[in-house]
This record gives C-alpha cells, structure tokens and sequence, in this order.
C-alpha cells in the first residue's frame, strides 16, 4: 500500500528527518511492507493521514480514488485555533479521525491519544534549589483567538495584576504593538462564528508587559532558575507540553488547564487553579510566602506523582501506538 502522510504544514510528506520519535512512527508502515510517498500531491496513493487540512488536501481528496475508509484525520490543533478541521463538511470526508485530546476526541467522533511528550527521568534537577528566585515564570506565546474557550487573553489579565517582582515573562510576539495584536485578533474574528465570539478575548490587547524579557533558547534551564511555574493552555480542553516542561524543571507548577484526572495524570502533578486571574495571582503568592522548603516538598511531590506516568506519554511510545492504531484501520 501507498501511504500519503502529510506534514503539519500541509506539505504533501511528512518531514521525518533520519532520528527521533516520527521517525519511530514512519517505521511502523515501513516494517508492516507499506510505502510512504515521497513526493507531490500527483503521486498515486492507496491511502491518506492528513496530519494538516488546506484547499490542496482538500482538492487532491476530492479527485482521488483513496478510498473512503482509508482517509484519517489527525485533529492537532483545539477548536479555538483552527475550527476548518472541525467542520462537518471536512472530518466527513475521512474515514476515521484521531486527536491527542478527549475532548477534542469527542467533537469529531474521533480516537484519542495522549499528547506525545518528553520522559521525565530522575536527575539532580532540586540540587539548585536555594538558588532559584522566588519570582514565578511564564513561557507562553502571546497569541490571540476570538473563540470561547481560549485562554490566551487569560495569560494577558494575568500580566495586568503580577508585577516583575512576582512574575518573569518569556515566550513570543510580547509587547509588539496594537497594530501587530488587533491584526491577529481581527483575523481570528473574521473566522469564527458571530455566536462564539469571546468578548474577553481582547483584553489586554496592545499592552506593553515590563515583565517580558524576550524569546528563550533553553527552556528548561529558564524554568530551573525558578521555584514556581504558571501554565496557562491554549484552552481548558487538552494537556500539552507546557506542564510537563515546567514539571521536569522541578518547578512548582500552578496550571490551568483541563481536570488533570480526566487526562489520566495524576491530581497532584500540578497546582490546578479555575480560569480566573484573580485565584491565580492569589494562588501565586500564597506559593510565594511559604517558605524555600516548603516549596521544594511540593516541587518533589509534583516531580514524582507526574514521573509515574511519564512513560505513558513518551513521544516514542505514543507515536508508535497511534501509527499501530492507524495501520490496523488501513489494512482491514
């Protein structure tokens, strides 16, 4: 069997490289006797995984001869970042569908897989500890989505309310400008549905966060000079990356986000916290007025509860499974 497997990008072949966990997942067609295309949307191709949707997916679907029901759909994105994948008159055109979220899972009658991550393994990452500032920190974009449900003008209310003193900013498009942040916004406006247009979602729109301190290289080595992490998720329906850096940091983690044991993880792998600025800047320095060894005791909890499942998530098991639950479905 051909397989098309596309890129996130939507290029017309997934850029697997030559190492690492997609590499892992390309194994599994190969070892199972198929091949992958390697070339433009013209090849022939038996069958489909369309990691991304555009208008050159959508016409190649709709002049080939793929069959039906060997079409997936990979839902990577939420709702409020790209709703084109979860339109009816697009996940009807596949077969089956996946999606690294339950409740995204749930929206397209999708099968859900968890969020491919980095292990978390034992290491001296606590050794640190008296160094680290009292500050808490943020990684996070800032992004803009018109849509109920987005957390991103949640990060912003934040900033409004936590000083420098209490809280150190890093990640992207900070402080860019009202013309920069009404562009993205407007844009998302113009893709949504007037009915599921957030009034929040423009909040702190063209401010400038003294807090920020620009683009980071090494993410990890940031968040370790730190003893409490906030992580705010794109939106309240799936668990990303960004908990499980902040975890493996050794930092004490505040998090909003979904119900952690709805996710099977653990309840204690992160302080969960409701999606209001003010229990947040209350819960952040609550945290700050412990004392140093207080915290560690919490950062170590959190650290062990999440390593126990950490190896349900790893980037290499997940992919290998989701690629065995596509292939099984292929070849029926």
């Amino acid at each position: 069997m051909r397989i098309r497997i596309t890129g996130h990008g939507g290029e017309g072949k997934f850029p697997f490289g030559n190492s690492g966990p997609w590499k892992e997942f390309e194994k599994v067609f190969i070892e199972g006797g198929h091949e992958i295309c390697n070339s433009s949307f013209e090849e022939p191709s038996d069958a489909i995984i369309a990691n991304s949707y555009n208008s050159t997916i959508e016409k190649f679907l709709s002049t080939s001869k793929i069959p039906f029901e060997k079409r997936i759909l990979v839902n990577w994105e939420p709702y409020i970042v790209e709703r084109d994948r979860y339109r009816p008159d697009v996940f009807n055109r596949f077969g089956s569908r996946f999606a690294p979220s339950v409740d995204w899972a749930s929206m397209v009658n999708a099968k859900s897989f968890k969020w491919p991550q980095d292990e978390i393994v034992d290491s001296n990452i606590f050794q640190n500890w008296s160094e680290r500032s009292n500050s808490s920190i943020m990684i996070q974009g800032n992004k803009f989505s018109a849509r109920k449900g987005e957390l991103y003008s949640l990060r912003r209310r934040v900033l409004n309310t936590l000083n420098s003193g209490e809280l150190i900013l890093f990640g992207t498009n900070w402080n860019a400008g009202i013309k920069f942040d009404w562009w993205h916004w407007s844009r998302s406006v113009l893709n949504s549905d007037i009915r599921g247009i957030s009034l929040k979602s423009y909040s702190g729109m063209g401010r400038n966060y003294p807090q920020y301190k620009g683009r980071i290289e090494n993410k990890t080595l940031a968040l370790s000079q730190h003893r409490i992490s906030i992580v705010i998720e794109n939106s309240a329906d799936f668990v990303s990356e960004k908990l499980f850096d902040a975890v493996r940091a050794g930092c004490v983690v505040v998090y909003v986000g979904p119900n952690l044991e709805k996710f099977d993880l653990p309840k204690n792998s992160a302080i969960e916290v409701d999606p209001n600025p003010s229990a947040i800047v209350e819960k952040v320095r609550y945290l700050q007025s412990k004392s140093e060894s207080e915290l560690l005791d919490i950062a170590k909890s959190q650290f062990a509860s999440l390593k126990l499942v950490s190896d349900e998530w790893s980037n290499v098991k997940v992919l290998r499974k989701l690629a065995q639950d596509m292939l099984t479905i292929l070849e029926k």
